[in-house]
C-alpha cells in the first residue's frame, strides 16, 4: 500500500499524542504523527493490510486536553503505519482541532 497525501481533502498538522486503536484485532499503541479535520497519520507496528477496517481511535492528549474517541475507517497500511479516514459527524472534532491549534505559532 503507498501514501494516499494526493487525496487528503484537507492540509494535516504535524503532532505527536500517543493513541489507542481500539477494533476487532484487540488493542494497539500508536502514534498520531499527522492530523487534520478529515483524517490521521498513526504511526505503529506493522498489523498487515488492514485498508476498510473500522476502528475507534483513542487519543490521549497530554494535560491539559482530554481524551477523545474518533470512529473512523483505515484508507491505506504499510510497514510504517496507517492513514485513517475519520466518519462523518466524529464528536471528537473538537479534540482534532485541539491538536491542531496547539501546533499553531502563537
Amino acid at each position: 500500500m503507498g501514501y494516499m497525501g494526493e487525496r487528503r481533502k484537507s492540509q494535516r498538522t504535524v503532532v505527536s499524542e500517543p493513541v489507542i486503536i481500539v477494533w476487532d484485532r484487540g488493542n494497539a499503541v500508536g502514534e498520531v504523527r499527522d492530523v487534520s479535520p478529515d483524517g490521521m497519520y498513526i504511526a505503529l507496528p506493522y498489523v498487515g493490510d488492514v485498508t476498510g477496517t473500522e476502528l475507534v481511535v483513542q487519543i490521549l492528549p497530554a494535560h491539559p486536553r482530554e481524551a477523545a474517541e474518533l470512529p473512523g475507517v483505515v484508507r491505506w497500511s504499510d510497514a510504517r503505519g496507517m492513514g485513517i479516514e475519520l466518519k462523518n459527524g466524529s464528536r471528537g472534532v473538537a479534540a482534532i482541532e485541539g491538536l491542531i491549534a496547539a501546533r499553531r505559532p502563537s
